[in-house]
């Protein structure tokens, strides 16, 4: 028993180790936002919050994060940040249609934000299906600037158990987030 519990330690020890070090990629996105007077909203169904944790685990966090949205549910997802009913019915909760209308909703509901990140999926164990299995989640980032809007979504399937495809999906999204911060620079 005690060598099954090793190897899937060792199987999840780099997911671990990332998020473990997730401090580094938060600076980044700390330093990109203070340099570009960027505000963040967050709009979280299957990480619950834990992309805003991970936001406010430096010291002056209020400066880049305004607020965050956690709408677990339809309802929730409709009448906090306006998500159109339609979209959900059409598409479905986990779809990346679901996670732009978060963000873009985020941004509009937020009092100074111009950066929505959103996602929404199926952390697991029960709840996927063949369309959205286990794992399945969808993102959004909607950059409100007064030239471009611009609007970026993305669909990954992750593995693992609950907590580790939560914990991937807020690495992913951060990561895209910092990469989105770093364009800004061209």
């Amino acid at each position: 028993m005690e060598n099954i519990q090793n190897i899937q330690n060792i199987q999840n020890f780099e997911n671990i180790q990332n998020f473990e070090n997730i401090e580094n990629l938060v600076s980044q996105i700390f330093a990109l936002c203070k340099q570009y007077k960027i505000r963040l909203t967050t709009a979280e169904s299957c990480t619950g919050g834990l992309i805003a944790e991970v936001l406010t685990r430096l010291s002056g966090a209020s400066e880049i994060l305004d607020c965050a949205f956690v709408v677990y549910n339809e309802k929730a997802k409709i009448q906090l940040i306006s998500v159109p009913p339609e979209i959900i019915q059409e598409f479905g909760v986990v779809s990346e249609q679901c996670a732009e209308k978060m963000a873009f909703g985020a941004v509009k509901k937020s009092p100074n934000a111009n950066i929505g990140i959103s996602t929404t999926g199926v952390a697991g164990p029960t709840g996927g299906d063949a369309k959205n299995p286990v794992g399945t989640v969808c993102f959004a980032l909607y950059f409100e600037n007064s030239q471009n809007p611009q609007i970026k979504t993305f669909r990954k399937i992750f593995d693992g158990n609950r907590q580790q495809i939560r914990q991937q999906a807020t690495l992913f999204i951060l990561t895209e987030l910092l990469n989105l911060l770093k364009d800004l620079q061209k």
